[in-house]
């Protein structure tokens, strides 16, 4: 007795370090004694490689703790209940609390623990942080710091709390390790905002963390089979009444069949084993950026799957594999492939009464636009498909363009910026001129009829995964970087200045061809997003494309019009006969192609669209400009190589230039001239390469137009996407 009390005075309570006092608290609160081995193994786990250290402690060495506590005479050696002396087993060293002085010291050790574990929690985070390269500063580092972890466990937890290890919670569940919290929360990546999913509530950590950091704007739902482990999560959330407000904590016998009415998630987590994939769960999963993670059973283990879904296929992910506790539940595959094959059906299933998308595109969308789909859609060549889905691009901003240069002539409007892009557009234009006449026809026409539908087109944002995904592949090969905040979706707009800027860049440009393989993804993700905008825009889906053949009758005493027209709906066009009452007043229509609503021609698109006998037969033709100054107008189809010899076109044409001439200034700064006429030489192949931007870091300066070459960049960018937007600036 007076050993053991020579020894507690010997080592001071209060000189402890936080580790020796983690061993007694642990010890003190164990009902059995403490297998040294396993000790160190669950220990090394916490405190991480020997250079590794608390802050504020010195280096720690948890073998020399556990000697130096036993040589102080604060441990002793024990063995478990019922272990068999058995000489043929390798021996095994336990931990025990046995003596007088530590049982009377208890109080003492408790509080003195108490007042230390803030230094031992940080140290876990800290250690966390390091393991999983998370900077200090990220908004899991601050969860991590906000969230006390031994708040989500039992009581009897104890030190245990902070220490990287499963805990036990009640009915047979455990509270994860924190290396497979954070490894789940790292890989789901939660986002201010979104809502999220857990089935298997375990110890509610996992939940709080995600509810930390989708924020006040963010939901997460949180199911659980049993009503005591339900009870358990709803008083740790307790403790945090502001993240409570976010979190809902519910009963639910099967938690593998979700939460559909509470769907979509951004994020749906299965928080523990399951022996199937539960595929009805991607229903419930968000279209445009969901991910689903699961821990897949088996053998001895769990290999944890990250799913990330579009519109068409889910795509998985391998991470790692766990030992976790399983999640009861009637749905369920054994293998991805099952997955993709069942979430196919089920896909085909909800579209059974509807049209494909496909068919949509064949009998729906103006001909123009179909025809080039369906071209670039049959090409199996990846060179030649490539080609022709941007070809299909340069027919769709056509498109949008067309209506925006004859509402500027029906309505005898006219604006000096936009008078550059048509004198452009008269000649040799470039893809990006057609797209200035887009945008700044529809600022100009926003208030007609045509013009309205066109600009909300333009500033319509998508939101679907393909069109996304398209997006970030041309942010990535045009800026090499993805920029910009894409939760709101992609303004077509924006896309189709991308989409102009990466053809200049690409093979279809001057610029760099890229592999074969790359240009068949790249392929397929703008096949994809023009699938949509196809099938969503408003002036292909609300008006008709129709020819009037000029052969008009008027029957009922001359109160009653018949002609007969060409509806281009689709890719196969159609004859109709349209009768409608007309006044003695009215002016006749005159032949053409027109947009037409409700069998009225709204607005006419001659002479930037004609139908007539082309070199190879009949077939609706767009303008593309002169190849020169001087030269004949040009027509051509974008599904093949057919062109048409104009007539009575090319005088329209002119006749529409002279009324939009460009109005120069009174004075013009040379200096301003001399930039401007050596940039549009640059820009002329549609690409503004490193050595010609670096010619210009020389001029500008020397000009006065600029105080330095660091100011260049941003000054040129500003004048190209004035005088022409789309244009591929190498970088």
């Amino acid at each position: 007795m007076a050993g053991e009390q020579r020894g507690v005075e010997a080592r001071g309570i209060d000189a402890l370090t936080p580790y020796a006092l983690f061993l007694l608290e642990a010890l003190r609160r164990s009902e059995a004694p403490l297998e040294v081995d396993w000790l160190l193994s669950r220990l090394r786990s916490f405190f991480p490689p020997e250079d590794q250290t608390y802050v504020g402690e010195g280096e720690l060495n948890p073998l020399g703790e556990i000697v130096s506590l036993g040589l102080a005479e604060l441990l002793v050696e024990g063995e478990e209940e019922g272990e068999e002396d058995d000489d043929d087993e390798e021996h095994r060293l336990y931990l025990l609390w046995r003596t007088e002085a530590l049982e009377e010291a208890a109080d003492e050790i408790a509080a003195r623990w108490a007042s230390l574990r803030p230094a031992v929690r940080a140290g876990l985070v800290c250690a966390m942080l390091a393991i999983f390269g998370i900077d200090s500063e990220a908004p899991l580092a601050e969860a991590l710091r906000a969230l006390d972890r031994r708040d989500f466990l039992p009581e009897e937890a104890g030190p245990w709390a902070d220490v990287d290890m499963p805990f036990p919670i009640c009915e047979g569940m455990t509270e994860s390790a924190l290396h497979a919290v954070l490894m789940t929360i790292q890989a789901v990546e939660p986002k201010p905002g979104e809502h999220v999913l857990v089935c298997g509530a375990k110890g509610g950590y996992l939940a709080a963390l995600c509810a930390h950091l989708v924020g006040a704007k963010g939901r997460v739902v949180c199911l659980d089979w049993q009503e005591p482990v339900r009870a358990h999560v709803e008083r740790a959330f307790s403790r945090y009444p502001r993240l409570a407000e976010r979190v809902e904590v519910r009963l639910q016998g099967d938690v593998t069949l979700g939460a559909p009415e509470d769907a979509p998630f951004q994020i749906v987590i299965f928080n523990g084993s399951i022996p199937k994939i539960p595929y009805p769960i991607l229903q419930q999963v968000d279209d445009d950026a969901g991910r689903l993670l699961f821990f897949l059973h088996s053998g001895h283990s769990s290999t944890c799957y990250l799913v990330r879904k579009n519109r068409e296929i889910v795509e998985e992910e391998k991470l790692s594999e766990f030992c976790f506790t399983g999640i009861p539940g009637a749905y369920g595959f054994d293998c991805m492939v099952d997955l993709q094959r069942q979430y196919a059906e089920s896909q085909r299933n909800s579209r059974r009464d509807r049209p494909s998308a496909l068919r949509k595109i064949k009998t729906q969308v103006p001909y123009p636009l179909a025809k080039a789909y369906m071209a670039a859609f049959n090409t199996s060549e990846v060179m030649e498909r490539h080609t022709r889905v941007l070809k299909a691009y340069e027919a769709l901003i056509k498109y949008l363009a067309f209506p925006c240069l004859s509402a500027l002539e029906r309505e005898r409007r006219t604006d000096p910026r936009l008078a550059e892009y048509v004198q452009a557009i008269g000649y040799k234009p470039s893809l990006g001129h057609w797209l200035g006449i887009l945008r700044d026809g529809t600022r100009l026409l926003g208030d007609t009829e045509v013009g309205a539908v066109v600009a909300e087109d333009h500033r319509r944002r998508f939101a679907q995964s393909s069109v996304v995904n398209a997006y970030r592949m041309l942010e990535l090969q045009t800026t090499g970087a993805q920029k910009e905040n894409l939760r709101r979706g992609v303004p077509l707009g924006n896309f189709l200045q991308k989409l102009v800027a990466y053809r200049n860049k690409s093979g279809e440009g001057h610029g760099a061809v890229a592999s074969s393989s790359t240009l068949q993804k790249n392929a397929r993700l703008l096949l994809e997003a023009l699938q949509v905008f196809l099938l969503g825009l408003r002036l292909c889906s609300e008006y008709v494309l129709v020819h009037l053949d000029g052969k008009l009758e008027m029957k009922s005493q001359g109160r009653l019009l018949s002609f007969n027209v060409r509806t281009f709906r689709g890719c196969e066009p159609e004859r109709e006969t349209w009768e409608r009452d007309v006044t003695s007043s009215e002016q006749l229509p005159r032949p053409g192609v027109y947009l037409s609503r409700d069998r009225c021609e709204s607005l006419p698109l001659s002479p930037w669209l004609v139908f007539g006998e082309g070199n190879n037969g009949t077939d609706l033709y767009l303008y593309n400009g002169r190849p020169s100054k001087g030269g004949d107008v040009v027509y051509i189809t974008y599904h093949n190589t057919d062109s048409y010899p104009p007539k009575w076109e090319r005088d329209r044409i002119d006749e529409f230039l002279s009324l939009h001439p460009v109005v120069q200034p009174a004075e013009v700064d040379p200096r301003e001239f001399a930039f401007r006429t050596l940039l549009e030489a640059f820009l002329s192949d549609g690409k503004l390469s490193k050595e010609e931007m670096a010619v210009l870091e020389q001029k500008l300066p020397a000009l006065g137009l600029v105080k330095g070459p660091e100011e260049v960049p941003d000054y040129v960018r500003g004048v190209v996407e004035e005088i022409n937007p789309g244009v591929y600036i190498e970088t």
